[in-house]
């Protein structure tokens, strides 16, 4: 949920079995971390995204889903 602070929980629904690769960058595009890439299984999946290392601030979260890919904004604020 957006705004968050020390952490969130990012859910997604993954059609089909696939590669899934979870990643974070700024607003500029600059890439932040890869917070999960791997085979996954169709159904719903949850990461807790800890983010207590990271500045306040927009970022941007793509999920690339084979050849497919969904981006959504996420806010960080201060504690």
């Amino acid at each position: 949920p957006n705004p968050f602070n020390e952490a969130t929980t990012i859910t997604y629904t993954v059609p089909a079995t696939g590669r899934v690769r979870l990643q974070v960058s700024t607003v500029e595009g600059r890439p932040v971390d890869t917070l999960r890439e791997e085979q996954t299984q169709p159904g719903e999946q949850r990461y807790v995204w800890n983010t207590t290392q990271l500045a306040p601030g927009t970022y941007l979260v793509s999920l690339l889903l084979n050849d497919e890919v969904l981006t959504e904004r996420a806010v960080k604020v201060e504690n």
